[in-house]
């Protein structure tokens, strides 16, 4: 029987909710965490590499890595890191009416 794939695939799985409450202007919210866990093929080469972990959104800039244990290392099965995020309501300009 021949190989299901060519090589290693490394895959993780996550966990965590990111999802922030209504916040007053200026403040800052708690620290949420995310883990990130290495589920690969154990013994079998295929250890996750997370380079680094970026902000995604319509306001990006609302939001700031806390910390992050997972960016650079290899992380084989099993293996989890974690990632803090905080958020930080910035004031808006009105928006105009139509």
């Amino acid at each position: 029987m021949g190989k299901l794939f060519a090589g290693a695939v490394p895959a993780f799985t996550s966990s965590g909710d990111v999802g922030f409450a209504d916040q007053l202007v200026g403040s800052t919210s708690a620290t949420k965490t995310v883990t990130a866990t290495s589920a690969g093929v154990p013994g079998a080469g295929s250890n996750l590499t997370i380079n680094g972990v970026t902000r995604g959104a319509a306001n990006a800039s609302d939001y700031a890595i806390a910390s992050n244990t997972c960016a650079g290392a290899p992380m084989p099965s099993g293996s989890a890191g974690t990632v803090a995020v905080t958020s930080r309501r910035a004031p808006r300009a009105p928006a105009r009416p139509g």
